[in-house]
């Protein structure tokens, strides 16, 4: 299972993972600005590859 905060959104999950989704949206509940505020909470589960296939794409994303 990989937990990922940010823009990066399924359908680009379905290449790596079988079950991908958003499952939280970032509110620090004080209307404060910051980095990741209003950012997605995203889960990939199942990997489709193995770790070690996978990683090397995974890493530098941003």
């Amino acid at each position: 299972m990989v937990v990922h905060v940010g823009d990066w959104r399924p359908p680009d999950w379905r290449e790596f993972f079988v079950g991908c989704g958003d499952v939280a949206v970032i509110d620090n509940g004080l209307g404060i600005r910051n980095g990741e505020q209003g950012k997605a909470v995203s889960v990939g589960s199942g990997l489709r590859a193995p770790w070690t296939a996978l990683w090397p794409a995974l890493r530098t994303i941003s």
